[in-house]
């Protein structure tokens, strides 16, 4: 498993934080592409959501973030990866 992080730079409008990773690992678990290590935690600057994320396949992964993402109208986020 490939350890990462997801980065929300700022939340969709109408969106809490929990929702958001409740989505995320539902969405990742359905594709049989990983699972939420981490609970979102926020950073320095309060606005600024880090989800820690494994994927089994890295590019299934990064596809089911973006489809999530693109639904929810998350605009401002990012995938790393250890």
């Amino acid at each position: 498993m490939t350890e990462g992080e997801l980065y929300f730079f700022s939340l969709p409008t109408g969106i809490q934080k929990a929702v958001l990773t409740n989505r995320i690992e539902k969405a990742l678990v359905s594709a049989q592409s990983g699972r939420i290590l981490g609970s979102g935690m926020s950073l320095g600057d309060q606005t600024t959501i880090v989800v820690e994320i494994g994927a089994y396949d890295r590019e299934k992964a990064e596809e089911v973030i973006s489809s999530l993402c693109q639904r929810l109208k998350c605009e401002d986020y990012d995938v790393r990866w250890d």
